[in-house]
């Protein structure tokens, strides 16, 4: 089997639990000549873009709120609970109460996740997502990145100048 047979059955077995979008976006980038000619990009860099695009892809609905919104959740929950907390102490038991501080918990414990973008709203927040995680996870340069990002999201506006700026009012 020839190195170049071998390399395209080890993407394959790497891109099998993926979905269909992710192997599609993959393909594109395995197809890219650029990225692999003009660029340092390695097995090990394609593991983690991938890895990086599907968390940017697949944000929770947590992930894409402002902090704004994300007060004005918290302000909503907190209204919510005591108003939980009156009714479950006037109703005829109240063991309900006790559940109400996990669930409290469990919020606070998954409220700190921090915002990676400026404008999780944006439509192209996925993109920056992408670029900002991929330079925190690699030591990759402006353009690997550039050319990596143009090829997963199939967006030629995507480049060195669009890289640098994502970083940079992202940090």
């Amino acid at each position: 089997m020839s190195a170049r047979a071998q390399a395209a059955e080890d993407f394959e077995r790497i891109l099998r639990g993926y979905s269909d979008d992710v192997r599609e976006a993959a393909r594109r980038l395995l197809d890219d000549r650029g990225v692999w000619r003009q660029t340092d990009f390695t097995r090990r860099g394609f593991e983690q873009a991938i890895q990086v695009y599907v968390c940017s892809t697949t944000r929770s609905a947590w992930a894409k709120k402002t902090q704004a919104k994300r007060a004005k959740w918290f302000a909503n929950f907190d209204k919510t609970m005591d108003r939980l907390r009156e009714l479950l102490q006037e109703g005829p038991s109240t063991k309900a109460l006790k559940p109400l501080h996990s669930v409290e918990r469990l919020v606070a414990f998954g409220s700190d996740v921090p915002r990676s973008v400026k404008k999780p709203g944006h439509s192209q927040a996925d993109r920056k997502e992408f670029i900002v995680g991929l330079k925190r996870a690699t030591d990759s340069k402006t353009k690997t990145i550039a050319l990596v990002a143009a090829a997963l999201f199939d967006d030629p506006n995507i480049d060195e100048r669009f890289v640098r700026r994502t970083v940079a009012t992202n940090r």
